[in-house]
């Protein structure tokens, strides 16, 4: 089985609320200054059920989630694929902007193109470019409490790089196969 979730980050059908998706400065209808806590880490969570493989995927980078989807279909067992998906009434942003604020969640490290195998090996795909998260803020009406001040967001994106960057150095997976 495959599933792919489209994680919008917010409780969309209910009007916009928070949800454990929901990252740390969003406004949402039930936290209207901003959220507190990070997002949740669902990769991790499938991790820890050692599914035969889970990745993230970006509407920005076409051949990278081409071929994440191409290997899930060829693997058997659970699959996981996360993809970042825009709401613009949620997120408060054009609906022309989605794949631009994709992309810039990319570049700056807020949403990391990776994949992990059985659980335990890691692959990186996409690296942060150094492309400010202000940037990706900026564009969207629900951060408007960080618009200038984006840094509890940044401090969150590099404690997640220091943690994927130790799981990939730790637990790796090679690069063309998943082999060890």
């Amino acid at each position: 089985m495959i599933y792919i979730c489209y994680d919008n980050e917010i409780y969309g059908n209910t009007g916009g609320q928070r949800s454990g998706a929901t990252p740390v400065g969003a406004v949402t209808s039930t936290t209207p200054r901003g959220k507190s806590e990070r997002k949740k880490d669902i990769m991790a969570i499938m991790a820890a059920h050692r599914i035969s493989y889970a990745a993230t995927l970006s509407i920005s980078h076409r051949e990278d989630f081409l071929r994440k989807v191409r290997y899930a279909r060829s693997q058997k067992g659970f699959r996981f694929l996360m993809m970042l998906s825009p709401c613009p009434t949620g997120w408060k942003s054009e609906p022309d902007q989605s794949t631009e604020l994709v992309e810039l969640a990319v570049r700056s490290g807020l949403f990391p193109l990776y994949e992990i195998f059985d659980g335990c090996r890691y692959r990186i795909n996409q690296r942060p470019d150094g492309t400010s998260v202000q940037s990706y803020v900026d564009q969207q009406r629900r951060f408007r409490k960080l618009w200038g001040n984006a840094e509890s967001l940044q401090a969150h994106i590099d404690a997640q790089w220091r943690y994927l960057d130790g799981m990939a150095t730790v637990f790796p997976a090679k690069n063309g196969n998943n082999a060890i």
